[in-house]
């Protein structure tokens, strides 16, 4: 028999939800409610920076050295990742001359003061999500 106005996934009030299934309203039991103990992962490009670190790697390498600008085609030519790797071997990039979003440094701030775990991220295209992730542990 169905009840008027319930919602089909729902089970009828005053029964327990079906076997090994949560309420709709309540998180997974392997999920912390709270968040404490949930790393936060943070992208690099265009998230906790405004901008992107190869771009600002090839301004950087064109204003120190604008003859390497001849030599770009030949190394993103074997590919993305070789392009970064190269720029990056040419290059310092120094943090503080970074653009950052103040509102994503507030939020890994504050997870970091609550004892949370920051995980920081980069994708090269090339490889795909898996391959070319990078990821870096900033601790507690």
């Amino acid at each position: 028999m169905k009840r008027h106005g319930a919602a089909p996934d729902q089970p009828p009030e005053g029964t327990a939800p079906p076997s090994g299934k949560a309420a709709a309203n309540e998180p997974p039991a392997d999920i912390d409610a709270g968040g404490d103990n949930t790393p936060l992962a943070v992208d690099v490009d265009g998230t906790l920076i405004r901008g992107d670190l190869l771009a600002e790697g090839i301004a950087r390498l064109l204003t120190a050295s604008p003859a390497s600008l001849l030599a770009l085609p030949w190394w993103l030519a074997g590919g993305r990742a070789k392009l970064k790797r190269k720029i990056a071997e040419r290059t310092t990039l120094a943090p503080a001359s970074l653009q950052l979003n103040p509102a994503v440094v507030a939020e890994v701030r504050a997870a970091k003061a609550a004892g949370r775990e920051v995980w920081l991220s980069s994708v090269d295209g090339d490889e795909g999500a898996h391959g070319g992730s990078r990821e870096y542990h900033t601790g507690r």
